[in-house]
Formats: structure tokens, C-alpha cells, sequence
């Protein structure tokens, strides 16, 4: 999956902005936002966690 996302992104960009430095800008920053979305996600769930355990433990 992550490889056709990828490759998905990266056809798009190319054959919709075929000039300039511009594809490589806007593929690197939609990297980017996924790269950042995958590791924030687990921390979310935990602090969600810790968050009703505390409750919980202050009841």
C-alpha cells in the first residue's frame, strides 16, 4: 500500500505539473503530511488512553 500510494502521488503530480521544480516540492511535502499523520496517530490513541486511565483513577 505504501508503495502505490506512492506511485499513485507521484504519476498525479507528474502528469498534472510536468515543469519545474514544483512536482518535486509537492510530492515532497505530501510525503511529508503522511510521514507526520502515520507516527501521530499512535500517540494519539495514547494520550487518549493515559488520559481515561487518569480519570479513572481519580474516581
Amino acid at each position: 500500500m505504501n508503495v502505490g500510494s506512492f506511485a499513485l502521488i507521484l504519476l498525479v503530480t507528474l502528469f498534472a505539473m510536468h515543469d519545474g521544480p514544483l512536482p518535486v516540492n509537492v510530492v515532497g511535502w505530501i510525503c511529508v503530511y503522511i510521514s507526520i499523520i502515520k507516527f501521530v496517530a499512535p500517540l494519539n490513541i495514547m494520550v487518549s488512553k493515559l488520559i481515561h486511565v487518569h480519570i479513572l483513577y481519580i474516581i
